[in-house]
């Protein structure tokens, strides 16, 4: 019987293996050689169909589906969001498409993303989880996540209470919250960063509360959606 260090670094070394050959595939994108194209807007990626089928359910479903005889899927076009409908679940915007093929075959954010200051980060990487839950990629909106759990405001005890010692300020905080708390919801799909940030918002409420923007945003957004639950079943018990 195989011991757990055996077992654990066999598994590292197959992850090992596994990016190295992503690796690979993203240094012959990027010399033009792909079989697929995905088009939203002006913006057009060359990608490998099976790095897309492999990470997301939603490109492996559309590589699955019987197709005319004699042809050949080579592209497909995603609508664009435009300003009003920004975060529909059939729309998508390009920044965040990149994004997501980047972490596809690298897995992990790119180095612009990395240098961004604290607010503006947190802001990106919720939308680029939604596009990730778009595509209804698994491992990619679980390692996402991990990366926004460690953008999130920490904080310590001191002098017998709870001080902020790194993330955004707590109000850039609330604007954030209270955006993807306000995105539509996916067909047939939870958005998880909505139930990560609720399991969130619970450990730390007592230094959020200092905050009035953080009070206002947890009124609106968290309250005053269970009040109309409960309004709700207290009717359909009537």
């Amino acid at each position: 019987m195989l011991s757990t260090q055996t077992v654990a670094t066999s598994k590292n070394c197959k992850q090992a293996a596994s990016l190295t050959v992503l690796q690979k595939m993203w240094e012959r994108r990027e010399l033009g050689k792909w079989d697929f194209r995905i088009k939203c807007g002006d913006w057009m990626w060359g990608v490998h169909k099976v790095v897309l089928a492999t990470n997301s359910k939603y490109f492996e479903e559309i590589f699955l589906a019987p197709q005319p005889e004699g042809t050949y899927i080579s592209m497909i076009e995603l609508e664009r969001c435009g300003k009003d409908d920004a975060g529909h679940p059939d729309r998508y915007n390009p920044k965040y498409i990149e994004e997501v093929i980047h972490f596809f075959y690298n897995f992990e954010v790119t180095q612009r993303v990395k240098e961004m200051p604290e607010y503006e980060r947190l802001c990106f990487l919720a939308k680029v989880h939604r596009t990730a839950t778009q595509f209804r990629a698994t491992n990619v909106v679980k390692a996402m996540t991990e990366v926004i759990g460690d953008c999130l405001p920490k904080f310590n005890n001191s002098n017998g209470g709870k001080q902020q010692v790194s993330g955004p300020a707590l109000t850039d905080f609330a604007v954030v919250s209270r955006w993807i708390f306000d995105q539509p919801q996916f067909p047939g799909l939870v958005w998880d960063l909505q139930l990560y940030l609720i399991e969130y918002l619970k450990e730390n409420v007592t230094p959020l509360l200092r905050c009035k923007e953080m009070c206002a945003m947890l009124r609106d957004c968290i309250f005053d959606g269970l009040n109309k639950e409960d309004m709700v079943l207290q009717t359909a018990s009537e």
